[in-house]
């Protein structure tokens, strides 16, 4: 079984591996993520941004590997991908806040302190 943060995580999509990406006393943590956890998707609000964290696709392949996925509703308009698509790929559609209370959270941009505090502690 692969290790994994006793806190809820913030993870770097942009690695070949799920890296953990939460502070933990201070250190950065550097364990992966197991599957059977949920992975949260919230959409991005910083200004003029059109990406979204997960396209579906991508939902579909961890939905395969054994995640939970929920996805914010209309999470990924902005990038041309309808909310049909990503409940097709395995999603669940969620609001914000459900968005934010995953095991991890996936976003393009770096968490604004209003969406941090959303994340919390588990």
């Amino acid at each position: 079984q692969v290790p994994t943060c006793a806190r809820r995580h913030i993870i770097s999509t942009r690695t070949p591996r799920f890296l953990c990406l939460s502070r933990v006393r201070g250190a950065a943590c550097t364990r992966t993520c197991a599957p059977s956890q949920t992975i949260g998707v919230p959409k991005e609000l910083a200004n003029l941004e059109r990406r979204v964290a997960q396209t579906p696709e991508s939902v579909g392949k961890l939905t395969k590997a054994g995640f939970n996925v929920i996805v914010e509703k209309g999470a990924g308009l902005n990038s041309s991908f309808s909310d049909a698509a990503y409940t097709a790929a395995g999603a669940k559609l969620v609001d914000r806040e459900e968005a934010f209370k995953a095991n991890l959270v996936t976003k393009v941009n770096v968490p604004t302190p209003e969406e941090a505090a959303l994340v919390g502690e588990s």
